[in-house]
């Protein structure tokens, strides 16, 4: 189902948007495949190196897992368009923080 709904979704952006399927697949996908297998290698790892005996370390693992994650993201993945983006929330995250906390 999933995969008939995404070939019938790529068909139309192709056909109706005239969108490049394959080279947006290429330019997208196949940049990132080899950062999200090294991660799942990096999550094998974890999983085999230290058991999660616990909550505590599972969740230490998770928060570690996502640190990487992101590092190697915004230094292997990311455009600096993308990277933009990611600043700009960021930023706004903390202008309403710190608008909240000076309400109080």
């Amino acid at each position: 189902l999933v995969l008939g709904h995404v070939i019938v979704m790529n068909m139309i952006f192709h056909m109706k948007f005239k969108l490049n399927i394959i080279k947006f697949l290429k330019e997208c996908h196949l940049k990132l495949l080899p950062w999200l297998l090294g991660m799942f290698f990096v999550g094998l790892a974890f999983s085999n190196l230290m058991p999660s005996n616990n909550l505590i370390t599972f969740f230490a693992k998770c928060a570690l897992w996502c640190i990487i994650y992101m590092l190697v993201m915004w230094f292997f993945a990311l455009n600096s368009y993308e990277k933009k983006i990611v600043v700009e929330v960021i930023n706004k995250i903390k202008t309403k923080m710190l608008r909240n906390k000076l309400k109080q």
